[in-house]
């Protein structure tokens, strides 16, 4: 963002924000991490700054406390906190198939509600 766009203080900020990132990964594992970056994200992209009747954008550099006990806390909820360097919802991951939504295994298929079939169909 900074070099190319010549947007040089929310490239700042970018690199700030990926720094608290890789500090909760470091200390927290893969999903408090991307359960904060999500959450700074969606609130930078959801809320206008107007300073000085100038729109800006929100100030991702700054670590957001609330935002990092949300996710350590959903993160500790959903039994994430093993998963230190992957994301085990993606494809291939531990979890690859479970809702990351609510951290919950898929229903599994029952068949004992599903009508059966005749094996010998009326001629």
């Amino acid at each position: 963002m900074r070099d190319v766009y010549k947007y040089e203080t929310l490239g700042e900020w970018i690199i700030l924000h990926k720094a608290n990132v890789d500090k909760i990964l470091r200390k927290d594992g893969f999903m408090v991490a991307l359960r904060y970056d999500i959450g700074i994200r969606a609130n930078a992209f959801a809320h206008r700054v107007v300073k000085n009747g100038v729109k800006s954008f929100s100030n991702i550099s700054i670590f957001r406390q609330e935002v990092y006990d949300t996710a350590y806390a959903e993160a500790r909820r959903y039994d994430e906190l093993v998963f230190r360097e992957v994301n085990p919802y993606a494809i291939g991951g531990a979890r690859a198939l479970w809702d990351p939504h609510t951290g919950t295994k898929p229903a599994s298929k029952s068949t004992t509600n599903l009508p059966k079939r005749n094996a010998n169909p009326p001629t």
